[in-house]
């Protein structure tokens, strides 16, 4: 049975390095709990001409909805933590280790990985979003390790890892951390971050997503999270622990009904096309056609990490171009990962028969980075939108919905693209498809009238005419030169 860590040894977090690491971590953890559930999600039978009955495909309908749903929020939840990272300063966090992680990364109470749906997954589910206080044991298989999490207090300068039993926990640290420091440094000085830089529901289809910019609205983000997730102090209704304690219920009453009754799929857990060099426990993909739509699923998922990045972490792009990059990251879930997570849970993972299916691996590659430069960025988003869509043509017709999709994606990146790249050459001075160099204002307004030349040389050539040395008639003209000089630099705007 797991129980709450001792945390008494534990003194108040003052340090602004402690919360980002501990809003890092949240961040990952709320990653690796939407890809565990939508996972669990793409593993569930489609049709009733996969041995289900009317009823039971029913069913299974209305659990595949509600799980995504669940992801979702999860993905709201990185979102707002994402927010409040950008509030204190730092930067957002997208980044997670491979599956499966099982009592070394995180506590051992954070076991994630990717397996179909059945009891035991449900039920760590559960376990994963129970309410703060409520004590029982995981699933099967799932019991932790015993990893001891290091009891060293730290020099007060570094991050130190802290126990904690449930993602609520997690949070009521992160909320303890930010009074702290509010009390100790002014709430100004904590929260300096710039709210326009922030995720908000005008962009992500997601409610409830709105900026922090003090401690207030801080606190309703994390009390947001909690409420969703475990219930909110003991109000556990339509929290995910909820959600997943119904499905359990008619599961149970499915089972009783037809004891041979199998929801998912035969799924391989933590299936991956190569080994990831952060984890161990996966499984390996070797049939050639789920093997390329693995390869296919993993590059979008990468490539909407980077526009989520960029996203979160923009620089120069207009409202309308962080619109697009929230829609092409939204249409990479919805028309490409949505579909190949479904198509991969059908298809052979190995040679050797049928069974077991293969499955999305989410894998994190190195490469997969914040790119911190506008016209760079858009440009290799185009260009890899393009080689996705050019892939899933090559690999075979049953792809062809997710290359028109990606293809879409494409043209409306390219339009921004190239609507940026008109406007910066008109800023440089350059005439839309001509190349000529324009006269600037400021070069207009300094440059001499022809009148004014003209009498300049007037006045040199009757002054020679006279008889005049050069030097009188240079220093003449060096006067005149001064006189126009003068009146350019004060008609020029401060």
């Amino acid at each position: 049975m797991a129980s709450s860590p001792d945390r008494s040894r534990l003194s108040a977090i003052t340090d602004r390095e402690q919360l980002i690491y501990l809003l890092s971590e949240a961040s990952e953890l709320e990653h690796g709990l939407c890809c565990c559930y939508l996972f669990a999600a793409f593993s569930l039978k489609r049709s009733v001409d996969e041995g289900l009955t009317a009823s039971e495909h029913e069913a299974l309908v209305r659990w595949n909805r509600v799980i995504s749903g669940v992801a979702v929020q999860e993905m709201l939840h990185l979102a707002l933590a994402s927010n409040l990272l950008t509030a204190i300063g730092a930067a957002p966090h997208l980044r997670r280790p491979n599956f499966p992680q099982r009592s070394s990364y995180y506590p051992s109470s954070m076991q994630l990985t990717l397996r179909p749906f059945d009891e035991r997954t449900l039920d760590h589910f559960i376990f994963i979003e129970r309410p703060e206080g409520m004590e029982f044991p995981d699933a099967a298989g799932f019991e932790g390790l015993g990893t001891p999490i290091s009891t060293a207090t730290g020099n007060g300068i570094e991050p130190v890892e802290l126990p904690y039993a449930t993602v609520g926990d997690l949070y009521r640290d992160i909320e303890a951390g930010l009074k702290a420091l509010v009390e100790r440094l002014g709430e100004e000085q904590v929260f300096i971050g710039p709210p326009t830089a922030q995720a908000t529901s005008d962009f992500l289809p997601f409610p409830g997503l709105s900026p922090v910019a003090d401690f207030a609205s801080a606190v309703r983000t994390i009390e947001l999270i909690v409420e969703q997730g475990e219930g909110l102090r003991g109000d556990i209704e339509n929290s995910h622990y909820a959600r997943f304690l119904a499905i359990r219920g008619e599961l149970d009453r499915l089972r009783a009904a037809r004891p041979d009754f199998e929801p998912s799929r035969p799924v391989m857990e933590n299936p991956f096309v190569s080994p990831p060099p952060d984890s161990t426990g996966y499984n390996l993909i070797d049939h050639p056609d789920a093997r390329a739509a693995s390869d296919l699923f993993n590059a979008a998922y990468g490539l909407m990490l980077e526009m989520l990045m960029r996203f979160f972490t923009h620089t120069e792009e207009s409202p309308e171009e962080l619109r697009t990059l929230a829609r092409s990251a939204i249409g990479i879930m919805e028309g490409v990962l949505e579909p190949l997570g479904g198509a991969l849970t059908s298809m052979p993972a190995t040679m050797a028969g049928d069974s077991p299916k293969a499955g999305p691996s989410f894998a994190f590659y190195r490469s997969i980075n914040y790119l911190p430069h506008r016209e760079a960025a858009w440009k290799l988003f185009v260009e890899r939108l393009d080689e996705l869509s050019a892939f899933a043509k090559k690999i075979g017709p049953a792809h062809d919905t997710v290359s028109s999709t990606i293809e879409a994606l494409s043209v409306s990146m390219g339009r921004h693209l190239q609507a940026a790249t008109t406007e910066k050459k008109a800023r440089r001075g350059y005439r839309a498809g001509a190349g000529s160099p324009r006269i600037s204002a400021r070069e207009r307004l300094c440059r001499p009238p022809s009148s004014k030349l003209s009498a300049l040389s007037q006045v040199s050539n009757a002054a020679r005419r006279d008889g005049h040395s050069a030097s009188t008639i240079e220093n003449h003209a060096v006067s005149r030169l001064r006189s126009l000089i003068t009146m350019c630099w004060r008609k020029m705007p401060s």
